[in-house]
C-alpha cells in the first residue's frame, strides 16, 4: 500500500470517528435530558417557558434555547387536570417580575360603578322644516336675470336672487309716477293706494318712483331669510306665477340628525347623544321631537335630533351614526383593553399575585367609552392585566398544550390519538 493511500484510509477512520463522537454527544445533550426529564416530571419543579417538555427537578437551564428555567405554576405541575374553572385550552401561568417587566404587564382593579351604555343608529342630516324658506314672487312676472346661481352659496337677508319684469307692477309704476303729477290735493289719495299695491307685490314703492318710464315694472327677488341656497328651479326667460318656487333656501346653523330606532325605546324623558360624521367628527345632539306612531313594517319609530352646526360641517343628505345614551345600573367594570375576544369567548388574566396569572372566561354588559360592563366571572377588588394580556395568552395556550402532551404521555397514547 502506497503512502497515499495509508493517508486516505486514516483520513476516513479518523471522519468516521468524528462522525459518532457527534452523535453521541447530540444523544447526551439532546436527547438524555428530556428523556430524564419526561420520567422525572412528578418531581419536576422547573420548566423552559419556550419548550415546556423541558423539566428539572433542580434550577439550571435549557438546553435547546440556554433559558434560564423558571418555577412550574401549579397549573402545571397538576396533570390531573387543573382548575376546572379555568377556560378550555387554557392554563395559569407564572411569569416572574423580570418577565413582568419586559412584557410591559399592567394591572387594575375590578371597581362597581354605574354604566351609561350607548347604542348607536343609523342616521341622515336633514335642514329643519323651521328652517327652510320658499322664494317665490307675489305677481306674475318674467325672469330677466339671475343674480345667485350657485347652489351652497350662503345669502343675507334681503339680498337679490333675481330680477323680473311684472306688467302689473308697471301700471302700479305709472300711477304712481301719474300722482306725483297730481300733487298731494289731487294725487295722494292715489299715490296712497298705488304705495299699497306695490308692497302687497312685493316691490319697494320708492325703487318704482324713482325709475324712468321705460324700466318701470323691473323689480328684485330678494331672499327672505339667511341661508344657504338649496334650489335654484327656474331659468332665466320663464314666465313665473305665485304658484311657482323660484329658489329654496335652508338655514344651517342647526340641522336634525334623524334615525329610526327599535319601537321599546324609552323616548319619553330628556334623551341626550351623539351624532358622528362620516368624518368621525363628533357633535352633541339633544332630542327634537319623536314620531307618535311606529312603522309597521319595521316596527321603528323616527327620533330627530337637534345639532348644532356653527361651522356648516353637515349638510342636508349626509349621513352618520347617532349614538343615544341609555341610562344604567350599578355593576362591575373593567378597562375594555383587559378583555380578549377571540370571536368565540371573552376572557381576562387575574393577578393573583407572586406572578400568578388565571385566565377567567366573563361575560360582558355594555360599554361606556373605554369601560365595559362584567356580568359574570369576575368579583369587586379583583385585579385584571390591562396591558400584556396576548402575551399571557400565548404562555397561556402554549402551558395547556404541553399538559395535554403529559398527560398523553402519562397515560401511554399520543396527543390527540383516539383511543
Amino acid at each position: 500500500m502506497s503512502r497515499i493511500d495509508r493517508s486516505m484510509a486514516i483520513l476516513r477512520w479518523a471522519m468516521v470517528i468524528a462522525a459518532g463522537m457527534l452523535a453521541t454527544y447530540s444523544v447526551v445533550v439532546y436527547g438524555l435530558p428530556q428523556e430524564a426529564e419526561t420520567h422525572a416530571d412528578a418531581d419536576a419543579r422547573y420548566y423552559c417557558p419556550m419548550h415546556p417538555q423541558i423539566r428539572s427537578h433542580d434550577p439550571g437551564t435549557c438546553p435547546i434555547c440556554h433559558m434560564q428555567l423558571e418555577p412550574i405554576p401549579t397549573a402545571h405541575q397538576d396533570h390531573g387536570g387543573g382548575s376546572a374553572s379555568l377556560p378550555t385550552g387554557m392554563s395559569e401561568v407564572t411569569v416572574t417580575i423580570e418577565r413582568q417587566q419586559q412584557f410591559g404587564i399592567a394591572t387594575t382593579e375590578v371597581t362597581t360603578r354605574e354604566l351609561r351604555t350607548e347604542r348607536r343608529y343609523p342616521a341622515v342630516i336633514e335642514a329643519r322644516p323651521s328652517a327652510r324658506a320658499e322664494v317665490r314672487t307675489r305677481v306674475p312676472a318674467f325672469i330677466e336675470r339671475i343674480v345667485v346661481d350657485r347652489i351652497g352659496v350662503r345669502v343675507r337677508r334681503g339680498q337679490a336672487l333675481a330680477y323680473a319684469f311684472s306688467p302689473e307692477v308697471a301700471r302700479l309704476g305709472d300711477e304712481l309716477a301719474v300722482a306725483g303729477q297730481l300733487g298731494p290735493e289731487y294725487g295722494g289719495g292715489v299715490a296712497d293706494g298705488t304705495n299699497a299695491g306695490l308692497r302687497r307685490a312685493g316691490v319697494d314703492p320708492a325703487s318704482q318712483a324713482s325709475l324712468p318710464t321705460e324700466r318701470r315694472g323691473r323689480f328684485a327677488i330678494t331672499a327672505p331669510r339667511a341661508g344657504f341656497l338649496t334650489r335654484v328651479a327656474i331659468p332665466v326667460g320663464a314666465f313665473a306665477t305665485p304658484d311657482v318656487v323660484l329658489f329654496e333656501l335652508a338655514d344651517l346653523d342647526s340641522v336634525l340628525a334623524i334615525a329610526s330606532v327599535p319601537g321599546e325605546l324609552d323616548a319619553t324623558g330628556p334623551l341626550t347623544g351623539r351624532f358622528e360624521s362620516e368624518s368621525g367628527q363628533p357633535f352633541v345632539a339633544t332630542l327634537d321631537s319623536v314620531d307618535p306612531t311606529l312603522d309597521p313594517q319595521t316596527r321603528t319609530r323616527r327620533l330627530r335630533f337637534r345639532v348644532e352646526n356653527p361651522e356648516y360641517a353637515l349638510l342636508p343628505g349626509g349621513i352618520g351614526s347617532l349614538a343615544i345614551a341609555g341610562g344604567g345600573a350599578a355593576g362591575l367594570v373593567v378597562p375594555a383593553d383587559a378583555v380578549l375576544d377571540d370571536g368565540v369567548r371573552k376572557v381576562v388574566f387575574v393577578d393573583h399575585g407572586e406572578g400568578r396569572f388565571e385566565p377567567r372566561e366573563v361575560t360582558v354588559g355594555g360599554r361606556e367609552g373605554d369601560v365595559v360592563g362584567i356580568l359574570t366571572g369576575l368579583r369587586e377588588g379583583e385585579r385584571v392585566v390591562t396591558r400584556g394580556g396576548f402575551l399571557l395568552d400565548s404562555e397561556s395556550r402554549l402551558a395547556a398544550a404541553s399538559r395535554a402532551i403529559d398527560a398523553a404521555v402519562d397515560a401511554g397514547t399520543s396527543p390527540g390519538a383516539t383511543p
